[in-house]
């Protein structure tokens, strides 16, 4: 088992470090649509009637609701292609980020670690 963690080490690495970049930008994105609904009520004049800590949950709620709704996919349609299209413009946002190089020196545990996605050249 710690020979095919030491072989496959450069995958495992980058692998986590996208695991890591997804739950980032998606925690981000889902707080910052979390404040711009509580700026759009604020500028409104809707005021909440919700606990500080509902309303911070709010993001998580709304995620699982979403998973549990009946299936919004229309009538008539390609699921594949349907389902694809979101899924492939996801990646290509997040390939954008992944390419950027966060920071100049490595971590240095047993090998070089760069917090970018893509390899160094």
């Amino acid at each position: 088992m710690r020979a095919i963690l030491f072989a496959n080490a450069e995958l495992i690495i980058t692998i986590v470090k996208i695991v890591l970049m997804l739950i980032i930008v998606l925690t981000v994105d889902a707080y910052l649509t979390w404040f711009e609904r509580k700026l759009v009520a604020h500028i409104q004049s809707r005021w909440g009637r919700t606990a500080w800590d509902a309303r911070l949950l709010q993001p998580l709620a709304d995620g699982l609701k979403f998973l549990f709704k009946e299936d919004p996919t229309p009538a008539g349609v390609d699921k594949f292609v349907y389902f694809l299209a979101p899924l492939l413009a996801l990646t290509l946002a997040l390939t954008s980020i992944a390419i950027i190089p966060f920071g100049r020196s490595p971590f240095a545990v047993g090998r070089e670690i760069y917090l970018g996605i893509a390899p160094r050249i």
